[in-house]
Formats: structure tokens, sequence, C-alpha cells
């Protein structure tokens, strides 16, 4: 299992950023943080259709990290810099070295590579899983990696949930009724023994007092399995605590401290 990973909100954010030759009306779903929401193309329901899909940077952007959610994409080449052959070496155990599938079988894939000064990321689908339908992306993540966690935490340190918003009433004549607005994703990471060069990277975040996108299993193999597909933009909540030192000795052990993360409304 990868370390956790904090990287920079997604450089995809608006409609305007993307071209594509159909399906305009859904281009939204790519970044609105609804993996069950799917762009989809119209009329290019054969495998032998394909579809083009360019997302176009207002400036060159530093990109290290693609995440594809809930596709059907069987046959198809993730690019940069509008050109084809510009395809990404994955770094990280993936079904394929660089980023170009004839045989593709997950619904979800998480991509890393070196870093990449990027202009556009285009996307080319021929071959569907299921043969010949309309070609669809539930998410779509250029993302840049901000740091790694040196190692995960603990089970017991690492409590994650849905948090739900409701409304939950009792009736007059008995019972209970439930109206649920949405749920978002909270975490309480607590952290011992941690070097100074992590410390000084999770006080830039900190810092930084904007959102940030948070990857707790990055694997890049089986990714699309429940227990990994996670990826959320969050806020730091509360306060910096690595100043404190895990140990009398802290100049040797380290320090402690402890993230809190709250999801960032969609």
């Amino acid at each position: 299992m990868s370390q956790f990973e904090i990287c920079k909100q997604n450089y995809l954010n608006t409609t305007t950023l993307v071209a594509v030759e159909s399906g305009t009306s859904t281009v939204d779903a790519l970044f609105d943080r609804n993996s069950t929401s799917q762009y989809q193309s119209s009329g290019l329901n054969d495998d032998t259709s394909g579809m083009t899909m360019t997302v176009e940077f207002a400036s060159s952007r530093n990109i290290n990290r693609i995440v594809l959610q809930n596709i059907n994409l069987k046959a198809f080449t993730v690019y940069y810099n509008s050109n084809t052959a510009n395809t990404f070496t994955l770094t990280s155990t993936a079904d394929t070295n660089t980023s170009a599938w004839s045989q593709n079988s997950d619904t979800s894939l998480y991509l890393a590579f070196s870093t990449q000064a990027c202009t556009s990321i285009g996307i080319v689908a021929t071959v569907t899983m299921q043969a010949n339908e309309e070609k669809k992306i539930g998410q779509l993540w250029c993302i840049e990696k901000k740091m790694s966690f040196e190692r995960n935490p603990d089970a017991k340190s690492y409590k994650a949930k849905k948090d739900r918003k409701e409304y939950v009433h009792e009736m007059a004549a008995g019972g209970w009724s439930q109206y649920i607005l949405d749920e978002y994703f909270t975490a309480d990471i607590k952290l011992k023994y941690r070097s100074l060069s992590e410390t000084t990277q999770f006080l830039d975040i900190y810092d930084d007092r904007i959102p940030f996108v948070f990857i707790p299993f990055p694997t890049s193999s089986n990714w699309q399995a429940t227990e990994y597909n996670q990826i959320y933009e969050c806020i730091w909540q509360g306060d910096y605590e690595f100043l404190q030192p895990s140990a009398n000795n802290f100049l040797d052990v380290g320090f402690s401290g402890r993230v809190r993360l709250k999801e960032t409304a969609r």
C-alpha cells in the first residue's frame, strides 16, 4: 500500500477548459466531485467512433497525478501537450507502463508519473468495456502532488468517516422521518515520531490556508476497489500541532501531532 498523499487542487475546475466533439452539456460532471455523475459522449456509441477530449490550461501546469473515476473506457490514451505520442510513463505499479490501454477493465484509475509541464491534457477513446456504448467518464483529476506521508499511521490513529448532514424528526403519531442533504468525508489522523522534514511540509500546507486534495490509498493497481477508490478535496481544520516532541530526546525521535481534515463543499 502506498503512502497517503496530499496534492494541490484539481487544475480542471471549469467547463471553459474542456473541448469535446459531443456531450458538451455533461462536461461539468468531470469535476463536480460526484463520481456517479458522468460526462457522456453523444452519437459515438460504437467502437469505431473515437472520442477526443482536450483540457486546455490557461498557463502551463506541473502535473504528476491524473485520476479517472467511473469510466467505461477499454481502449484509450491519455496524453499531454496536444500530441497523442506524448503519453505519460507511469512510475507506480499499474496494468501498463504508459498511459495507453487496449484492454482496460478498471472503472477507476490512479496514474502517478514524474512531473510534467502540461499546457493541455488529452484523452482519445475508441472501445468501451461493454461494446458500442457512449464514452463515459465520472471524474477527471489533473493534479500535482505536494507531499507523501513518510509512513502511514496505524489503523487506530486514522479515524475516517462520512459525516452525514441530515434532519431527523420524530413524528407526532410516533416513528421518525429522515431528510439527508449530503455526506462529507472527515478524518482525524494522529502521527508520532515525524521528521522535521515531514512536519515542515505539513506546516507549508497549513500555512497555505487553502483547500487541497487528500488521497488516502494512492495505489495504481486495483485502485477501483471500493476500499481504495477515494480522493477528497479538504481543508485543514484547527491547529498546527507538530511543535510537540514525541519524546524527551526529541531531536532524535521527531515530533507528534494531528491532522484534522474536512471535505469542502461540492
